[in-house]
């Protein structure tokens, strides 16, 4: 998160997350974090929103958009990610992008690569963005 007038980046409280969101090919933060204990239901409902409303910069407006399948990952603050993350992303056909990398590691950090990991998700160590090579 970042004070656009002071382009200093604003913590994010211990209750709250950064919500990624991957949805049709493109993904894209939530302006503002949202409590990390928030349930799978609400959460879906609050993002289909934002997506509805175009809200989420990086994706585009999607009026009719459906979250009913997604899956929904959290991940707790650590060393690497000072702050908890929540991820929200369709559910992975045929193995993910693990076959695109090596021993199916994290190029960056050599952190095991999630089974359902999918092209737009990030790495819960490092940040990295896997991609379809």
């Amino acid at each position: 998160m970042v004070d656009n007038e002071a382009m200093v980046p604003v913590p994010i409280p211990a209750h709250m997350a950064k919500v990624t969101v991957t949805y049709a090919g493109e993904q894209g933060d939530l302006p503002d974090p949202i409590a990390y204990d928030s349930n799978d239901a609400d959460l879906k409902q609050m993002i289909t929103e934002s997506l509805r409303d175009g809200y989420i910069p990086g994706i585009r407006a999607v009026p009719d958009c459906d979250l009913t399948d997604f899956v929904i990952d959290r991940f707790a603050a650590c060393e690497a990610v000072p702050y908890a993350r929540i991820s929200i992303r369709p559910k992975t056909p045929f193995g993910g992008v693990r076959k695109n990398y090596p021993r199916n590691k994290c190029p960056d950090c050599g952190y095991q690569i999630p089974k359902d990991a999918q092209a737009g998700d990030e790495c819960s160590n490092c940040g990295h963005v896997w991609w379809n090579q």
